[in-house]
């Protein structure tokens, strides 16, 4: 099996963002937690005031089963989405372990911040313990996933369709 560590970079809007909560059938509490962050930064994310960054979205995607590279095994957002947030990691990651996943990635400093949407200096500080940056809990579960390590959830490929 290929490692699998492509990702979409695309930023969504705010339509897309609160079509994938529907569609999981989640209020904008629930997926302010899935993602990390409180209820009043998301619902500027689906107004379109906040951005949303790759990880994040990559991992809301695979929650509404609308991810186009990937699935999570087992799993359908109509039986399974009011009980995933239990199964992913709420806990932010320490500077040591946002390394560690980077670098068991394969990807340099640079390309670490390109893929997921930060500046050098911000990716840089989420791998410096004395800064206060790390990754957001959606972020972490996304890589952690690509790596094959969630401890609860497994990535598989999307079965690619040809249309004759």
């Amino acid at each position: 099996m290929t490692t699998m560590y492509e990702l979409i970079t695309e930023e969504p809007t705010g339509e897309q963002l609160k079509a994938l909560r529907e569609r999981m059938g989640l209020n904008q509490t629930e997926l302010a937690k899935v993602v990390g962050v409180n209820l009043r930064n998301y619902q500027h994310r689906e107004a379109g005031e906040n951005p949303t960054n790759a990880g994040e979205y990559n991992l809301l995607m695979l929650m509404a089963d609308m991810h186009p590279l990937y699935r999570l095994k087992g799993y359908t957002p109509e039986r399974d989405a009011a009980g995933i947030a239990e199964r992913l990691i709420h806990e932010e990651p320490d500077a040591a372990e946002v390394k560690r996943v980077r670098k068991a990635m394969g990807l340099k400093l640079q390309e670490a911040a390109d893929r997921y949407g930060y500046t050098l200096s911000a990716w840089k500080s989420k791998e410096q313990a004395s800064k206060r940056g790390t990754l957001r809990p959606a972020e972490y579960n996304f890589m952690l996933l690509l790596l094959g390590e969630h401890p609860a959830l497994t990535l598989t490929n999307r079965p690619v369709t040809t249309k004759n």
